[in-house]
C-alpha cells in the first residue's frame, strides 16, 4: 500500500513538472514571435525618405545645417544620405536589431530608435566628445517624398 502511494505521488509530481515545462515553453515560443513581429513592424516604419527637422546635442537645440538634410532607408537595406547644401549623396547599408539602427557609414556608433510611427522618426546616438565626455545627439525627422534625394 505504501509503495503504491509513493508511486502515485511520484507520478503526480512528474506530471506537474512536465506540465510546468510545457507551459513555460509555450509562453516563451509566443514571446519570441512577438519580438520578431515587433522588429519587422519597426523596420517597415523605418523604411522611407526622412527630412531632418531638428537636432539636440546634450539636450540643447542646435542648427540642422551641419547635418545631412535627408536620409532614405530602403527595403533592400540600402541607406542614402543627402546634403542639399553641398549636393553630397552618401550610400551605405542599414540594419535594425534589438532597438538599434546600424548605418554602415556611421559604424561603430549605432542609433537607438526613440520613435518610429510612420510619419515621425527620432534617433538617438551616443558618442564621446573630443574632451572624452559622453555626448548624446537626438535627431528628429519627418517622412517626406522620395524625390527629395537624387538618384
Amino acid at each position: 500500500m505504501r509503495s503504491q502511494l509513493i508511486t502515485l505521488i511520484i507520478r503526480i509530481m512528474k506530471n506537474r513538472f512536465l506540465l510546468s515545462w510545457a507551459a513555460l515553453l509555450f509562453i516563451l515560443s509566443f514571446s519570441c514571435c512577438e519580438d520578431k513581429d515587433e522588429a519587422e513592424d519597426i523596420q517597415t516604419k523605418l523604411t522611407g525618405t526622412w527630412q531632418l527637422t531638428s537636432v539636440q546635442i546634450d539636450g540643447a537645440e542646435v542648427g540642422v545645417a551641419s547635418f545631412p538634410g535627408w536620409i532614405r532607408l530602403q527595403e533592400n537595406r540600402i541607406y542614402l544620405s543627402y546634403d542639399a547644401t553641398t549636393n553630397t549623396l552618401i550610400r551605405g547599408g542599414w540594419s535594425y536589431e534589438g532597438s538599434m539602427l546600424n548605418i554602415s557609414t556611421d559604424l561603430p556608433a549605432a542609433y537607438y530608435v526613440l520613435l518610429a510611427d510612420g510619419t515621425s522618426l527620432s534617433l538617438k546616438r551616443q558618442d564621446f566628445s573630443t574632451d572624452g565626455k559622453l555626448s548624446v545627439t537626438v535627431r528628429h525627422y519627418r517622412r517626406t517624398g522620395d524625390s527629395q534625394i537624387p538618384e
